[in-house]
């Protein structure tokens, strides 16, 4: 029997797949995949949902994606979370399909957004924050996700010192299996253009998640604000699997200079 895979292996692993072989999942997997999503919790309150697209009966397609003929829309209520609420779940969909063998990538722009939209049967109350191929990937990359990914500098990530900052005199949280781990796996998150836009700050209160903006904001979808939930669903996952207790909160009065302050992880 293969061995699970802890969620750092699965960081690790995850890649952004934009070349796909032409076969839609079968019914088992995309019940076990039906079966993940009935479990997801995340922290927002954004009321995540899924949708499953068959590309060829709705013409749907992506200038950068080859060979998908199937994508998840990942959609949320509107509300100020909703681009937080759906990159955790989102996220934490993904590193389940990561160990199942389904590859993926995150959408934001590069669609034809509207198709999308219609074919997820968007509601007035929801927005569709971005949408994920689902398929087996390609023994081979094509020549554009080859050169997207060198331009895009895919396999480079920033140095824990860049993203992570101790401030703690009582407990230094890097000392700590666990925490070195869910560190480990935020920094190999993926984000939009490869921007990297999370910053955690530790001290005596707990680790605290903010974003450093590079991408302009220019309301919901946010991909950056999407990028955040993305991050905190690595680092949560990875407390959730060792067994480390703690709670999210918006704590009042956290302020720092050029980073928007988006939540606290507090251990218990």
């Amino acid at each position: 029997m293969t061995e699970k895979k802890t969620v750092l292996q699965l960081a690790q692993e995850r890649r952004s797949v934009r070349t796909y072989k032409n076969e839609p999942l079968g019914k088992e997997m995309l019940d076990s995949i039906r079966s993940r999503v009935a479990s997801i919790h995340e922290p927002f309150g954004g009321r995540v949902s899924f949708r499953l697209l068959n590309a060829g009966a709705s013409h749907l397609s992506s200038p950068v994606i080859r060979g998908a003929s199937q994508y998840l829309a990942i959609c949320a209520k509107k509300g100020e979370n909703a681009d937080l609420a759906a990159g955790y779940a989102g996220e934490d969909l993904i590193l389940y399909l990561t160990g199942i063998g389904v590859g993926t990538v995150w959408i934001g722009g590069t669609m034809d957004r509207d198709a999308f939209e219609k074919a997820a049967g968007i509601k007035v109350d929801e927005v569709m924050i971005a949408v994920t191929p689902v398929g087996f990937p390609a023994d081979k990359m094509s020549l554009r996700e080859s050169l997207m990914r060198k331009g895009i500098k895919a396999d480079e990530r920033l140095k824990t010192e860049e993203i992570y900052s101790e401030r703690s005199v009582r407990n230094i949280a890097l000392d700590h299996e666990t925490y070195c781990d869910a560190v480990e796996a935020v920094r190999l998150a993926p984000s939009a253009v490869n921007h990297q836009p999370w910053r955690i700050i530790h001290d005596d209160a707990g680790f605290h998640f903010f974003l450093k903006r590079s991408l302009k904001a220019s309301g919901s979808p946010d991909m950056q604000k999407t990028d955040m939930g993305i991050a905190l669903c690595h680092f949560c996952a990875v407390l959730d699997e060792k067994g480390q207790e703690y709670r999210t909160e918006k704590l009042p009065d956290r302020q720092e200079a050029d980073m928007e302050y988006i939540i606290s992880v507090i251990p218990a």
